[in-house]
């Protein structure tokens, strides 16, 4: 038995042993975690440092207004600048459709103007032509009877 007892004795003993080193290795790693903890820590302290300020520069006043109040006013320009636009180009666009407008009733006045001309030069040609046309027959008998009474022929009648 005592031959069992040593057995058993130096298997408690390797297995204490065995115990011990897994617990040294878990001090060594909880003292690993430790450092790497603190460093965390350290670096949540900084972000957290980091975080405020710019909460700060974005939320508060920062000396020149918050940043999302600036961003909000540059959104209502835009959206004023983008309305100004639109209207601006409805503007144009019926200003343009009047001066087209315009021009068409321009150039119709002058058709109009260049149609009437030409009738009344030719009524005035037709006229001329007409007491050219009544005229002419008595200016030829008188150019005969000139003719005739230079010729020293005496008229009949």
């Amino acid at each position: 038995m005592t031959d069992s007892n040593n057995k058993l004795a130096e298997e408690l003993a390797k297995s204490l042993e065995s115990a011990t080193n897994l617990m040294q290795d878990l001090l060594g790693d909880i003292r690993d975690n430790a450092t790497s903890l603190a460093l965390v820590k350290a670096k949540l302290e900084s972000l957290s440092g980091s975080v405020e300020s710019l909460s700060r520069v974005i939320r508060s006043d920062n000396g020149s207004g918050s940043m999302v109040t600036r961003l909000a006013l540059a959104e209502k320009s835009v959206e004023d600048i983008e309305i100004y636009f639109d209207k601006f180009r409805e503007e144009v666009s019926v200003a343009i459709k009047e001066v087209k407008m315009s021009i068409r009733e321009e150039r119709s006045t002058n058709f109009r103007k260049e149609q009437t001309e030409k009738e009344f030069n030719r009524d005035q040609l037709l006229s001329k032509l007409k007491i050219a046309a009544v005229v002419a027959p008595g200016v030829i008998a008188l150019a005969i009877l000139i003719i005739k009474m230079a010729m020293g022929e005496v008229p009949t009648e």
